[in-house]
């Protein structure tokens, strides 16, 4: 992806649906793009790191919204 995401602040959660709602293909594309450099994970991944031997904490890493940690 050549730019950065711009995902706005919101006043409420019918502006929030209605924001995600009228990005739904722009949105998709980013998830496109994560999805082909390997940006992504799924739940069996993070739920696998949990039940490793001597791991106490579940943790879910920091991901800014340009996809830097």
């Amino acid at each position: 992806m050549s730019e950065e995401l711009k995902i706005p602040t919101f006043q409420s959660e019918a502006e929030d649906a209605q924001w995600w709602f009228d990005h739904k293909d722009e949105t998709a594309e980013w998830m496109i793009d994560a999805i082909s450099a390997g940006r992504t994970t799924h739940l069996a991944a993070i739920l696998g790191k949990r039940r490793e031997p001597g791991s106490s904490r579940f943790e879910v890493p920091n991901v800014s919204q340009n996809g830097a940690t």
